[in-house]
């Protein structure tokens, strides 16, 4: 089990595509409006949802999450990969590489 992870989003930095929400559903949430990150726990406690909340800080293409230990101690910060360079945990190639899964089907938006 992982201790706690406190997290923190630039939602002027988000990119909409919703890896955040897929991974970590009891955590992060999308807008209706803008299909930007919103965070539902800033600290969520050790185990699944904290653990959740790491793995979605890693594979935000924006680079838009950041999570570091909670007020127990915890795990170190985890940064987001936004290039997709560092290999997932399922084994892939971080956001940007293998199946897009159901985050290419979401509220992502693209400016033009």
């Amino acid at each position: 089990m992982t201790g706690p992870v406190e997290l923190r989003v630039d939602r002027d930095r988000c990119a909409g595509s919703g890896m955040c929400a897929l991974t970590a559903p009891e955590v992060f949430d999308q807008d209706d409006e803008d299909g930007r990150v919103l965070l539902l726990d800033a600290r969520p406690p050790a185990g699944p949802a904290a653990t959740a909340a790491r793995e979605a800080a890693g594979l935000c293409p924006a680079g838009a999450i950041t999570a570091r230990p909670g007020p127990e101690g915890g795990q170190p910060m985890v940064a987001a990969d936004p290039l997709g360079t560092r290999p997932s945990a399922a084994g892939g190639r971080g956001a940007t590489g293998g199946s897009r899964g159901r985050a290419g089907q979401g509220r992502a938006r693209r400016s033009r």
